[in-house]
């Protein structure tokens, strides 16, 4: 099991994190410090080590230490509130929790490490075999569930990135994204394995400061950059970036419908397309894609990327016919193994070894995908997948709410934001005001919705 991550002859590119360059001989000397913590004291003989994987580089050294150890990463949001980790720690029992201090650059194994008892271990019943790393996504149902990624899907992803986006070892990738979502897993953590480029980490805990940011495409002479809509759409409105990105080759984005007026703006101000893809955890990251050296068509997500095949079919589960409407299917090497334990979903979501996204789309006669809208009980705000049925959930935790809804409403860029309409027990601004004190400590910033609706 993840043979790659546990090589002793691996290539690590470096990596520059708050003006420190991290080379291949430190991230190594890292990694094995940490892995002699970690077997030392790990008294459980659970296959789970987790991770709250802030935008830092011992978030990245966290995740090799853990496969080199042959353990499974829990990539989680740093940002979950205390009833989501301790229904996680339920579920998985990982052998310990790392939980980053994004303040100091060092690590303090005492204070950031937490480690399981020694008779705690997980019902398996998953074929855990090839299974590298677990990401929470897919509560459709209010209860999020844990892909299972195996290192055949982070290696198809990666070299194949590595062909397309022709990262050569001179080249420098600069990722403005979560690390603890795949899109910056893949970009951030699995590409500096797979190639010898020089890679930018970034915190993302500011965006406020993001004009200071554009100063980093200068300073590390960015080739390859990546991020979400909403940021390319900030850049645009600084005046600096069109010098500051003169060394780049493109621009990709994913995560949520590119808005055309956000590809317009940016190619105005810096001269650089936007290369768009689409893709979900489940399929580590992309299955379709504008590329480098392709005519770039904004009203589409491009075309299936190398390492996979898309399709489009009906509710009968028949092939649609060109430019039909229909549910967006995948297969091929980037595909996750299916869901920890959740056998039943599993067998209703892949038929024949493809995946049902829950998404609608169609292919045109030129073989471009188009994405027409999700099918599945879902929000995406800002790339980040808000599930309404998971937050309700979530709310009735707390004995003062007797309901709640949550849906969606559209901002000026056609993105969305969620909103709860919600009757509380115990009326009045002061019983709103401690509820709302109360989501920000339980669950995750991401998931509190944008606006809240009290119903007297």
């Amino acid at each position: 099991m993840n043979n790659i991550f546990q090589a002793d002859k691996i290539s690590y590119g470096p990596i520059n994190f708050h003006g420190i360059t991290f080379n291949k001989e430190q991230i190594v000397k890292n990694r094995d410090e940490l892995c002699r913590v970690l077997e030392k004291n790990m008294k459980s003989k659970s296959p789970f080590v987790a991770v709250m994987a802030a935008n830092h580089i011992k978030s990245v050294i966290s995740f090799y230490s853990i496969l080199r150890l042959g353990k499974i990463c829990v990539w989680l949001d740093p940002n979950l509130g205390s009833i989501e980790i301790e229904e996680m720690i339920k579920e998985l029992k990982p052998a310990a929790i790392i939980k980053v201090n994004s303040d100091e650059i060092d690590f303090d194994y005492g204070k950031e490490i937490n480690y399981a008892n020694a008779d705690e271990y997980p019902q398996i019943t998953s074929d855990l075999s090839g299974v590298c790393a677990l990401l929470y996504t897919a509560a459709e149902d209010g209860y999020a569930k844990a892909a299972m990624m195996t290192e055949k899907n982070f290696t198809a992803m990666g070299y194949a990135m590595i062909e397309k986006l022709r990262i050569r070892p001179e080249d420098t990738n600069f990722a403005l994204l979560p690390l603890n979502h795949i899109f910056g897993l893949v970009i951030g953590v699995v590409l500096p394995v797979l190639s010898d480029c020089t890679n930018v980490l970034h915190d993302i805990n500011h965006l406020r400061k993001l004009d200071k940011s554009v100063y980093n495409f200068a300073k590390y002479k960015v080739t390859h950059f990546y991020s979400v809509p909403v940021i390319y759409h900030f850049l645009s409105r600084i005046k600096e970036t069109r010098e500051a990105m003169s060394s780049i080759y493109c621009c990709v984005t994913a995560g949520v419908k590119l808005p055309k007026i956000v590809y317009d703006a940016f190619l105005e101000t810096t001269g650089h397309p936007i290369y768009e893809g689409y893709g979900l955890t489940e399929t580590t990251t992309t299955c379709t894609w504008n590329e480098p050296g392709e005519p770039v068509r904004i009203e589409t997500v491009g075309k299936p990327f190398v390492c996979g095949q898309v399709k489009i079919f009906d509710d009968n589960y028949k092939e649609c016919a060109i430019n039909q409407k229909g549910e967006i299917c995948i297969r091929g090497d980037h595909l996750f193994k299916g869901y920890f334990n959740h056998e039943k979903y599993n067998a209703q979501i892949f038929r024949n070894g493809w995946f049902s996204t829950g998404d609608y789309g169609k292919i045109d006669e030129t073989g471009y995908v188009h994405f027409l809208g999700i099918k599945k009980d879902m929000l995406n705000v800002n790339g980040i997948n808000i599930y309404p049925k998971e937050v309700e959930r979530l709310m009735l935790y707390n004995d003062n709410v007797k309901s709640v809804k949550v849906s969606s409403e559209m901002n000026q860029f056609q993105t969305m934001a969620a909103k709860a309409d919600i009757e509380l027990n115990h009326k009045g601004l002061d019983q709103e005001a401690l509820f709302k004190e109360w989501c920000r400590i339980h669950f995750a910033k991401e998931k509190i919705p944008k606006s809240f609706n009290f119903v007297n």
